[in-house]
């Protein structure tokens, strides 16, 4: 059913005509613009090729490399799941400060992918390689984009998100899942990943970070791909 759902919604997206019985949003009226901008993310998500806009869901990455204090790590061929269902909510569009802030709900974001990994998270000795995943649940996400506003070739405004700032809180639970993350000893790898489960936030609230960030910076790079095909005044509607 969303399936369906998104393929019709596409379809209205890319054609011109269904425009002309939308009522555009006051861009003050913060309930209209995140309604509005909810109904649409699913489908810049699923990614929409007539406007050139690449799928985020999934969203997928040759390399991720995050470096910390005490510990490195490289994703290669990898994948994340979930931004399609993600819920916006509290979206605030302040084109007088060029401010386009907005959270995400996010259910379940899912990393896949093959990892090494090397060096110590809690007195943990790290020496991995493998396949490996990261299930993050009912993560909260908020974006504080600034936007840079142009007139197109046929006179008419967009927005683009030039910067943003990316935090995300609270989150229920992750369930991190690396194989041989020690890979000269099966029994150690079990036990340190077993102690990284029980000690699930602040693991991922150490690791998270570099990985977390280069996902949503390519999200927003095809969100940027749908505003640049579509102009301000057609953005927001009233759903």
């Amino acid at each position: 059913m969303t399936l369906v759902f998104t393929t019709l919604f596409i379809l209205c997206l890319t054609s011109r005509t269904s425009y002309a019985s939308r009522t555009p949003c006051d861009f003050n009226d913060e309930e209209c613009i995140t309604n509005s901008f909810n109904e649409t993310l699913p489908a810049i998500a699923a990614g929409i090729p007539t406007l050139g806009v690449k799928p985020s869901d999934p969203l997928k990455m040759e390399i991720i490399i995050g470096v910390l204090p005490k510990l490195t790590y490289i994703f290669r061929n990898a994948v994340m799941t979930g931004y399609k269902d993600c819920i916006v909510t509290n979206a605030l569009l302040k084109l007088e400060t060029s401010k386009f802030i907005y959270d995400l709900l996010c259910p379940s974001l899912v990393l896949k992918g093959d990892y090494e990994m090397n060096g110590q998270m809690f007195e943990n000795i790290i020496n991995g390689k493998g396949n490996g995943t990261v299930v993050t649940e009912n993560i909260h996400i908020q974006i504080d984009a600034d936007l840079e506003k142009y007139k197109s070739d046929t006179d008419k405004e967009h927005i683009l998100i030039r910067t943003a700032q990316i935090e995300h809180h609270e989150r229920t639970n992750v369930v991190i899942g690396f194989e041989h993350i020690n890979k000269d000893n099966d029994e150690l790898a079990a036990k340190i990943l077993k102690r990284l489960n029980e000690n699930w936030l602040a693991a991922s609230k150490y690791a998270e970070g570099p990985a977390f960030r280069f996902a949503m910076n390519l999200f927003i790079q095809n969100i940027n791909t749908y505003f640049k095909k579509v102009p301000l005044d057609e953005l927001f509607y009233k759903v």
